[in-house]
């Protein structure tokens, strides 16, 4: 991974705000989602603790608090678990930002906030984030898997001197990326030119740049301009609707193959003690996404997942009374145990909790997880 010579890139803000210029709004304190984290389920998982370079995580009843002095909201603890997000500017967000670029036929620029100079504003197909190691390999893998044409706008040496990370930024983003280059066979540029906002000209320079024509043809120009615009043709030829309507639909179509029944009934089914919730995790939405979309992710990438050994299960259920996301549950039918592999996220809570030894962890490859033709 190389970038280009001749860096156009400004220098960092010394205290620049880590604003994430996308519209989506500037980054203030980073939230808890209490239910994509496993420790409410018994889990000791401390990856977000160990990431964090400023040691501003702690979990106090199964709860993580964020030390709002020490947080620099670089962003790398929503990169290493879903449990984490910053508002406005979730990695479910980021990603319907990056898709609307993509669909413009545009290329999508990522770049780091302090890296932009002073008065600058970027292009509309620029997502400026408080760190790049805040987006998690699952989305880069479904952004390369769909087509986009991402390019990622670095200055490698400011990265490893980092003050907010402690370094840990280029090492977290270069691996994530690595990791979808590998899963997908696709590439990811890296450019050292961040594209600006171009103002719109005013009326009188449209006339004023009209050499060779005399005052009548400009203004009739801008009369077909207008009426293009208000026709919509204008926007047909720059975003290229018909394409995004296209690619809207099968994203609509492969969002259903994936989301199989989650929003349906079945997918939480009463049982004795109430309703078991099922939770599809955005990272595991992303990767299933991608491998439906991609040969290429359903037969490289690898993921952990449980299994059962029928010959050991004595359908006790209590992997079900552990298991985070509902993968396990009992069929609300005839009581015995259900296990969905899609939903699955390996935390090995069910092989902990299993007094038989029946579960155990195992790599699936993406496209196990996607249902199978007897099961849509």
């Amino acid at each position: 991974m190389a970038t280009s010579s001749g860096s156009t890139i400004g220098a960092p803000r010394a205290g620049a705000p880590s604003t994430l210029l996308v519209a989506l709004g500037a980054p203030r304190k980073v939230l808890f989602l209490r239910d994509f984290c496993t420790r409410p389920q018994g889990s000791t998982c401390m990856e977000c603790i160990k990431a964090c370079p400023k040691g501003a995580i702690a979990f106090a009843n199964a709860a993580a608090a964020v030390d709002a002095h020490a947080c620099t909201k670089c962003g790398i603890c929503v990169g290493v678990c879903d449990g984490f997000a910053i508002p406005g500017a979730s990695v479910e967000a980021i990603f319907s930002h990056m898709r609307k670029i993509s669909l413009t036929g545009e290329d999508i620029v990522l770049t780091c906030s302090y890296l932009l100079p002073p008065n600058f504003t970027p292009a509309d197909n620029v997502i400026v984030l408080p760190c790049l190691s805040m987006l998690p390999p699952e989305l880069w893998i479904c952004a390369l898997a769909l087509g986009m044409d991402l390019a990622v706008a670095v200055a490698f040496e400011e990265c490893e001197t980092c003050k907010r990370t402690c370094g840990q930024g280029l090492d977290r983003f270069s691996s994530a990326i690595e990791q979808a280059e590998d899963a997908t066979e696709q590439s990811v540029a890296f450019t050292d030119d961040v594209p600006e906002m171009q103002v719109a000209p005013t009326l009188m320079q449209t006339l004023g740049a009209t050499e060779g024509k005399d005052r009548r043809e400009a203004m009739l120009d801008l009369k077909e301009q207008a009426e293009e615009i208000a026709s919509g043709a204008y926007r047909m030829k720059r975003n290229e609707s018909l394409r995004a309507f296209h690619e809207e639909r099968e994203h609509r179509l492969a969002d259903e193959r994936i989301g199989g029944a989650a929003g349906s009934p079945e997918a939480n089914p009463y049982a004795e003690g109430g309703m078991v919730r099922c939770t599809l995790s955005p990272r595991r939405r992303m990767l299933l996404e991608a491998a439906d979309a991609s040969d290429a992710v359903a037969v490289r990438k690898r993921v952990a997942a449980s299994t059962t050994d029928a010959s050991c299960c004595d359908n006790n259920l209590a992997c079900t009374k552990t298991c985070p996301t509902g993968a396990r549950r009992p069929n609300p039918k005839d009581g015995h145990l259900v296990f969905e592999t899609r939903l699955c996220i390996g935390c090995g809570l069910c092989v902990d909790s299993c007094p038989t030894g029946a579960t155990s962890l195992h790599e699936v490859y993406a496209g196990e997880l996607l249902p199978q033709p007897d099961e849509q």
